[in-house]
């Protein structure tokens, strides 16, 4: 699962999210970290997240992911305004409400 994202057009990040490789997690950490310093910064922003590409999520990232989010949406202000997702995979679509019912 490998994770690009754009911020040229910040405050609005631009996410793809596919299957394709990444052995270390590299992508995953950096736009975790990315997410995580904008709430350190108090900088607003804005997620575009393409998911048109992913079919196998990795599951433990996902877990990872869903701590980490639990973290962020228990601070007082929340920096990420909204979040625009497209998605067509239905088995993604599930994972998502789980996760987003959070």
């Amino acid at each position: 699962m490998y994770i690009n994202y754009s911020i040229k057009k910040f405050p609005i990040v631009h996410v793809c999210i596919n299957d394709n490789a990444d052995v270390n997690n590299d992508s995953y950490d950096e736009f975790i970290s990315f997410w995580e310093n904008q709430y350190e910064k108090k900088e607003y922003f804005r997620l575009f997240i393409n998911l048109e590409n992913l079919s196998n999520p990795d599951l433990s990232l996902i877990v990872d992911f869903t701590k980490r989010m639990r973290v962020l949406k228990s601070k007082p202000i929340q920096y990420l305004t909204f979040s625009i997702m497209i998605v067509q995979n239905t088995w993604i679509i599930e994972i998502l409400r789980q996760i987003l019912n959070i």
